[in-house]
């Protein structure tokens, strides 16, 4: 019965290892391993032997039921290594050691995974699908209960990161069979999409590679064969639209994409709008150093009175910009006027350390 909606969470984990993906800056990839109906979901709890936690996420618009996903504590510590620039640590630290800025970090990582699935799924049923930002917290059988009552399908997949240091984790995706049901009706019901054609080419008259090169899709070498869905396993590449495997033609899921104007699409490229911006001001400040005193010692103060700030003599003086820290740089005198020569400009993972 759940083999039915492997094309669904093919679908779903299409989206989600996409945008994952540019938020790494590695490839991702999903592996459909096993989809299974639960009855007794503090039962299936049980019998698992990872220590787990969970997110949910809950949609205004879109699916009745909220969604759910299961991730490894062992995973978390090298993942959000990964999220803040740095190599996926071989060690597995206990999720009581992460610090607010890891968990800050596997919070976007979870949130990004639910809002690549909402999308995709909103692009192809042509609806809108929106979710709120889920919450990452260890495991409550009672609290996922309550939010995901049975029955539930739950789908198995191997997450592979492929970063300097490979990352592979285990998640399960907890989807209620009502939904499940629902949006495969809508998927596979859906005569205007499956008569579409895409870049002047009927569905099967258009072989692998030009299905490819139709999607945007470039290879190095020769394309491997598109994943097939009709067995027990399949595989989520990010940016590659899944094949359903059939006896007969090959059915492919229509591909709509916006104009962008001329506009580069490789991420941290110039955009033709960033002109729109180029005038607005940004309120620059140097900060010297700072202090806590007593309101005693503020009252005490008078001409002539030394503050001892926390940096010492020649150390780097900070550069706010709107208050956020964004470089270092050391003081210089220009005629009669102090300025400020950068030495450093932080990098995102520093800027998001001081958030």
């Amino acid at each position: 019965m759940t083999k039915a909606f492997e094309p669904l969470f093919q679908l779903e984990w299409e989206g989600a290892c996409r945008a994952l993906s540019m938020v790494l800056g590695n490839p991702v990839e999903a592996t459909l391993t096993e989809t299974q109906a639960l009855d007794d979901l503090q039962g299936w709890l049980t019998s698992l032997e990872d220590d787990l936690w969970m997110a949910i996420g809950e949609y205004s618009q879109g699916p009745k039921n909220p969604r759910a996903l299961l991730i490894s504590a062992a995973h978390m510590s090298p993942l959000a290594d990964l999220m803040l620039g740095g190599q996926a640590s071989s060690s597995a630290n206990d999720p009581s050691d992460l610090s607010d800025l890891q968990l800050g970090a596997l919070g976007e990582a979870v949130n990004q995974l639910f809002s690549g699935a909402a999308q995709e799924i909103s692009h192809a049923t042509q609806r809108p699908v929106e979710v709120s930002n889920p919450i990452l917290a260890a495991l409550d059988g009672d609290v996922l209960d309550a939010s995901l009552p049975t029955p539930i399908v739950v789908a198995t997949l191997r997450l592979t990161i492929n970063a300097n240091t490979p990352l592979n984790l285990t998640l399960y995706w907890l989807t209620h069979q009502s939904d499940a049901e629902a949006l495969d009706n809508t998927l596979s019901g859906s005569e205007e999409a499956k008569a579409q054609p895409i870049n002047q080419g009927t569905k099967a008259q258009m072989s692998d590679s030009e299905l490819m090169n139709s999607l945007g899709v470039t290879f190095a070498q020769d394309p491997e064969p598109l994943p097939d869905l009709s067995g027990s396993t399949a595989g989520i590449a990010a940016g590659v639209a899944p094949k359903t495997a059939t006896t007969g033609a090959v059915s492919v899921r229509p591909v709509q994409f916006t104009s962008f104007d001329n506009q580069m699409s490789s991420m941290g490229e110039e955009h033709q709008n960033l002109g729109l911006l180029l005038d607005v001001q940004l309120n620059l400040a140097v900060e010297l150093g700072k202090t806590e005193l007593p309101i005693r010692d503020v009252l005490a103060l008078s001409r002539g009175s030394v503050i001892e700030l926390d940096r010492i003599a020649g150390e780097p003086v900070d550069l706010l910009a709107n208050g956020r820290l964004v470089a270092k740089g050391e003081v210089v005198v220009i005629e009669d006027h102090f300025g400020l020569r950068i030495t450093n400009i932080l990098s995102p993972a520093e800027r998001l350390q001081g958030l």
